[in-house]
């Protein structure tokens, strides 16, 4: 019972110790399988998922694909930012 898998929709009003946050996406679609954002454009969805964490928040997806001008831009600025700090970290995936 330490351990919770759950959806964002089902966090609201809900916090952890460690909150790993997973923003995979594998929905390839278009002319040139450019990978949809989907819900995470929704900035009311995207604020419940970074807010749960009391402690430490880990975000597993590629920064690559967060697109510009979108609330995941405006996150991956202030995750620089952080880094900037040392108060974060940026894991490369091995290729």
């Amino acid at each position: 019972d330490k351990i919770r898998i759950d959806t964002v929709d089902s966090y609201q009003g809900k916090e952890n110790l460690i909150v790993i946050y997973s923003i995979v996406r594998n929905n390839n679609e278009g002319p040139e399988n450019t990978i949809r954002q989907g819900f995470l454009l929704e900035p009311n969805r995207l604020n419940v998922a970074l807010s749960r964490a009391k402690d430490r928040l880990i975000i597993v997806g590629s920064k690559d694909r967060w697109a510009d001008s979108t609330t995941l831009s405006k996150v991956s600025n202030v995750v620089d930012q952080l880094v900037e700090k040392g108060s974060a970290k940026v894991v490369p995936a091995d290729d």
